[in-house]
């Protein structure tokens, strides 16, 4: 495997390599060890911080590189910390106005207070 993803390396600009999840079996440790970069997928509000922190440290302990979180099965019509995020969609995108002008340059809205995250019982923060 180490001299396949070497010969990929110098043919391709970019190389994605997917693997099962790292905490379950060790083919995920031995591929971090290898590449460039991880990026950690994590299913939204299923993972606990500390799982999370654990995958993390799983990575770097075999020298791998995290360059950040993907997550995914984010539902933003119903979560209300992620409304916030999208609304600036609506602010950005291009509107029609009176004469089919456009505007070239909007100033950004103030941001609003973050709400403060929910809990429930004695769950730790998910991610």
């Amino acid at each position: 495997m180490s001299e396949l993803i070497q010969d990929v390396k110098q043919r391709f600009d970019l190389v994605l390599i997917d693997s099962p999840p790292i905490l379950g079996v060790s083919d995920a440790s031995v591929l971090a060890s290898e590449v460039d970069l991880t990026m950690i997928v994590v299913q939204h509000r299923k993972l606990p911080r500390n799982m999370l922190m654990r995958v993390k440290t799983a990575v770097e302990n075999v020298g791998g590189h995290v360059i950040g979180v993907v997550l995914n099965n984010v539902d933003v019509r119903s979560d209300s910390q992620y409304q916030y995020y999208t609304s600036y969609y609506t602010y950005y995108s291009p509107a029609e106005h009176p004469g089919g002008a456009t505007p070239t340059a909007k100033s950004a809205p103030e941001p609003a207070p973050s709400p403060a995250p929910e809990r429930k019982g004695n769950s730790e923060d998910l991610y």
